[in-house]
């Protein structure tokens, strides 16, 4: 079975993706571009540190390079995250918020 892969997890919501994943026994990627997201920090993640979003190009071919399918992207941040996942792999945009 895949990993499940969770991108940009520098705040608490990526890091809940994380967790729930991990809790229900499912191996998780967590994808970030700052070595220091909160995400990393979780027992169930495997960090990962990806190019800067902002690179478009960069951040997609890495995408493609994985050998992973779905890629969950936390779409509250920041829309075309989602878009630049899509482009390398079955994406699913999770939007979620603190209230």
């Amino acid at each position: 079975m895949n990993p499940a892969v969770v991108v940009d997890v520098g705040w608490v919501n990526g890091l809940a993706a994380i967790r729930s994943l991990g809790r229900a026994g499912i191996r998780v990627l967590a994808l970030d571009h700052r070595p220091s997201a909160l995400g990393f920090r979780s027992r169930y993640a495997e960090p990962v540190v990806t190019p800067d979003p902002q690179d478009e190009e960069a951040f997609v071919s890495f995408l493609e390079g994985l050998d992973v399918g779905e890629i969950v992207a936390n779409g509250c941040r920041n829309v075309g995250l989602g878009q630049q996942c899509e482009q390398a792999k079955p994406c699913v945009v999770v939007v979620m918020s603190g209230g």
